[in-house]
């Protein structure tokens, strides 16, 4: 077997694979909970065990991921990073087989969901399996820790203590690292001579600032003025034109010794 499309029975993919070598696991997963961990590691403890994954505590207080299946990996030796809007599931066991698929390491997408994907043993591929998994390694920041883990568990049970399992107000927050992707050829922008007119937009308030680190990149996606450049209504420019040339940035702290 070097390559095989597969539509069903991913949890015998996956011990399949740990039966045959196991003493290697690398994971990419977004949501990970206990039960599926347990079986993956019945076939012995792996002496390399990464794992790449979702620090959104939205995610561990909506269910789809548990704290209990973290614990568990660090308790079996693993290093976990977490990673911003993970989206990617790829298995890596041992040293010669990849499994890339739709499905998460949770019970319903092993067992009841339609899933689907590959796997394979064909070297190429598994190579380059292995050189994204080390690429979304080296940007996933540090590995994360008991205590880090002890502290997300108790802010997740004070918020189900004050507001029940259907909370829909501010996120209790996102602590994976922000590995961007793969960048796309620069495109330059047009020359102030070519547009007319040029202008600075700041974000921010005199009262709202940000410390210096504070990355404007960060405040651009969230507002969404790199997809069309929004004004408060009751504070539309009235020299701007169409096609103007603008330039985003943002109030800082500024600190004067």
């Amino acid at each position: 077997m070097m390559f095989r499309l597969v539509h069903k029975g991913w949890d015998d993919e996956l011990a399949a694979a740990c039966r045959l070598d196991s003493s290697t696991i690398r994971i990419v997963c977004p949501f990970i909970q206990r039960k599926p961990i347990e079986r993956l590691l019945k076939h012995g403890k792996p002496k390399t065990l990464q794992v790449i994954t979702r620090f959104n505590l939205d995610d561990f207080y909506n269910r789809v991921s548990d704290m209990a299946s973290l614990r568990l990996l660090l308790d079996n030796g693993a290093a976990i990073r977490g990673i911003k809007h993970l989206h990617a599931k790829m298995y890596l066991l041992g040293s010669c087989r990849a499994i890339v698929t739709s499905a998460n390491l949770t019970d319903a997408a092993l067992g009841r969901n339609h899933e689907f994907g590959f796997v394979a043993e064909d070297p190429a591929i598994v190579g380059a399996c292995n050189e994204y998994f080390a690429r979304l390694w080296d940007r996933g920041g540090h590995d994360v820790h008991r205590q880090q883990l002890e502290e997300w568990g108790n802010r997740i049970a004070k918020r189900l203590v004050a507001s029940g399992t259907a909370w829909k107000g501010e996120s209790l927050g996102d602590f994976g690292a922000n590995a961007g992707l793969d960048p796309d050829p620069a495109v330059p922008a047009g020359w102030v001579a070519e547009s007319g007119q040029a202008f600075v937009k700041l974000f921010g308030e005199s009262t709202n600032r940000l410390s210096h680190d504070y990355p404007v990149i960060v405040e651009v996606e969230r507002a969404g003025c790199h997809l069309r450049c929004t004004y408060p209504r009751d504070k539309r420019p009235r020299q701007v034109g169409e096609g103007a040339l603008m330039f985003m940035g943002r109030l800082l702290l500024c600190v004067i010794s």
